[in-house]
């Protein structure tokens, strides 16, 4: 009998022990390596653990940072804690990196929310000033990344408020995305007035119709090109899953950004409105090349 009550205490310890331990690795679980094949790593927004140095382990930095509910929540109270960040992989197989913005709470002051990627050469970044929207936002980094899996350090500011950010993640191809493309950009590095550019507009869901607008993301005022605020895009397909619109570029009027002729890389903003899909809020994505609109302008890259 004693036998018997002593395998059952160790059975019961045993199994108080293994459920610990599970606890502890869930609540610890905040970036998730290749969980599935389109994937090199997923923030799964339920915790966001902290240190006292940069590593691929935790965050680190003086902005204030949690997590719950697969959300993270950036919280810039003090305009002189402004940044946080972690190493992370890149992979050039893995070009694409993904967050959807839930919510952006303004506190009194300046409002701002960049994001920043090291990768050993040119580093990409995006500078959202003024308006912080909510949607899913979505940058082809291929351009920047190396030729061979590394590990790059990726970095948030923000300024005077309250950020809810979701699905962080770096993958190989998003099911939902704006494609940017030119013969400028392998011929030139940029692109000017009288280039072609094509947007492809490609969606996990059919669509009844999709559009784009167009922004500066200094101070997100809403741009013209070519004289209309609006671009319609076309069903490529029969499914109506991939739409597309090509235009010879030859006016963009409304830009805030300095100097005013040309707009940096990462700083003209594409917005997609899609009718009759799944998305419910808009999608996002920058485009990763200089515009430049004038000869004398020198050529931010």
């Amino acid at each position: 009998m004693k036998a018997m009550n002593g395998r059952l205490i160790r059975i019961l310890l045993t199994a108080i022990l293994f459920a610990c331990l599970m606890r502890t690795t869930t609540a610890r679980a905040d970036i998730i390596a290749n969980p599935d094949a389109n994937t090199l790593w997923r923030e799964d927004g339920n915790s966001a653990p902290a240190g006292a140095t940069p590593a691929t382990g935790h965050w680190n930095g003086p902005l204030d940072i949690s997590a719950s509910n697969g959300a993270l929540q950036l919280n810039a109270t003090d305009s002189k804690k402004y940044s946080i960040g972690r190493y992370v992989k890149i992979n050039p197989g893995f070009p694409y990196l993904v967050f959807h913005i839930i919510s952006f709470v303004p506190q009194p002051g300046y409002h701002a929310f960049n994001f920043g990627l090291t990768t050993g050469t040119d580093n990409p970044g995006l500078m959202l000033v003024s308006q912080i929207n909510p949607g899913t936002y979505v940058f082809d980094l291929s351009k920047y990344l190396p030729d061979s899996p590394a590990t790059g350090y990726l970095r948030f500011d923000l300024y005077n408020g309250k950020l809810a950010l979701s699905d962080l993640s770096m993958v190989k191809a998003p099911p939902n995305r704006i494609e940017i493309t030119s013969p400028a950009f392998a011929k030139k590095g940029y692109i000017d007035l009288g280039d072609d550019i094509t947007f492809t507009v490609h969606l996990e869901k059919k669509a009844e119709d999709a559009s784009l607008t167009f922004y500066d993301s200094y101070t997100m005022p809403q741009l013209k090109i070519n004289d209309s605020q609006t671009l319609q895009l076309k069903p490529k397909d029969v499914d109506q899953k991939i739409w597309s619109a090509t235009i010879n570029l030859k006016s963009i009027s409304g830009i805030r950004s300095k100097p005013k002729g040309q707009l940096a890389s990462f700083h003209l903003m594409v917005k997609a409105l899609i009718l009759g899909g799944t998305l419910k809020e808009p999608l996002w994505t920058a485009l990763e090349y200089p515009v430049h609109l004038e000869e004398a302008a020198t050529i931010a890259k």
